[in-house]
């Protein structure tokens, strides 16, 4: 008859640093209601009839249901009250799912948030009610649309319900805004602060990390050699680390300065071969310039090993090209500059391989 094993089973050592490097995210003890009693006898309950109320409130505003019996042979898709705080916002509870009656069912007359159409629908609705307006959307970027009227720009980039609008004539945003008002419910935050998390701002002294992605194109490559070894770094990292901690800490007063004159989109690429001493790749570099000042970077190691430096800097060319290719036909559908982007940085022996007709590939 089959036994048991007596063997001690243990723990495999390649998980013994998994678990020494646990992390327990503290808990702050308040806890989201599951239900509308628990709810209604929370220390917030008051914040929580209010949200609620501002819920319906909206919903009955838009009409995005109305109350039929239920159909035979239809299943309703169930539907009650969703309790969490947002913890970003000072703990304020908001954003719930309504509850029906039990002798009704809601037919909706609109989508709602929750459902997997939602975002489609919209986008739908937003995009043919802003082209009734005269905004153009971008060919290259379907969530940029432009309006331009006897010289005033205004250009509006849409994130998900989210709106920023940019242009050269105050009046001419504000009425934007008010039509935008009169079209849909929405809240007027005034002057841009923070877009998708990144915070503008007039002065040149920013944050660490605000620096590096979106301000100092000059660190670039130095950043991307050190995040090679964040899962096992050294002594010797950490030190490389500061070197760039102190230099920028010495350029500080360094920032991106862009005029309004002049636009000229200008592309440079550059190549190191093969310096990379692990997998023999080699870096590709690239910078994009408007009126001077960079606007796109990238400094990234290349994927494939080459076997010269005429053919590193092809392939940084290449890659370059990519991205020029969808500048150019993003900023000439915004009519900001010319179709044409000069295009310095190669040695002759790439400008000519790049151009012989003749070359077998």
């Amino acid at each position: 008859m089959p036994r048991r094993s007596e063997r001690i089973v243990s723990q495999p050592n390649r998980y013994l640093d998994l678990t020494k490097t646990q992390v327990v995210i503290p808990d702050d003890g308040v806890e989201d209601p599951l239900s509308y009693k628990q709810a209604m006898n929370d220390v917030d309950k008051n914040q929580w009839v209010k949200a609620m109320d501002l819920e319906m409130e909206s919903m009955y505003f838009n009409s995005v249901w109305e109350l039929v019996d239920l159909p035979e042979g239809v299943k309703p898709i169930g539907c009650k009250w969703i309790y969490k705080r947002k913890r970003d916002s000072a703990g304020k509870p908001e954003r719930f799912i309504t509850q029906g009656q039990e002798q009704k069912v809601c037919k909706l007359n609109r989508s709602i948030y929750w459902l997997k159409q939602a975002s489609r629908s919209w986008n739908i609705r937003f995009d043919t009610a802003i082209k009734s307006y005269d905004f153009y959307q971008n060919v290259g970027e379907s969530c940029v649309y432009k309006k331009i009227n006897k010289g005033k720009v205004a250009f509006l980039v849409l994130y998900v319900d989210g709106i920023l609008l940019i242009g050269n004539d105050v009046r001419y945003l504000i009425d934007v805004k008010t039509w935008l008002a009169a079209q849909f419910q929405m809240k007027d935050l005034g002057e841009a602060q923070y877009v998708l998390g990144i915070q503008i701002i007039r002065d040149p002294v920013g944050s660490l990390m605000y620096a590096m992605l979106c301000t100092r194109p000059d660190i670039c490559y130095a950043a991307g050699i050190v995040s090679r070894y964040q899962s096992n770094p050294g002594l010797d990292h950490w030190t490389a680390v500061k070197i760039i901690l102190k230099y920028l800490r010495r350029t500080r007063d360094y920032m991106l300065v862009y005029g309004a004159k002049d636009l000229i989109l200008t592309g440079y690429t550059d190549s190191n071969f093969q310096t990379d001493k692990d997998s023999r790749k080699s870096m590709s570099g690239s910078m994009f310039t408007l009126n001077g000042e960079a606007v796109v970077w990238r400094s990234i190691k290349q994927e494939c090993i080459v076997d010269s430096t005429m053919e590193t800097e092809y392939v940084a060319a290449c890659d370059a090209a990519k991205e020029a290719v969808w500048l150019r036909k993003f900023l000439h559908n915004l009519e900001v500059v010319s179709r044409w982007i000069p295009y310095p940085g190669n040695t002759m022996n790439t400008t000519y391989f790049v151009f012989d007709t003749n070359k077998l590939i």
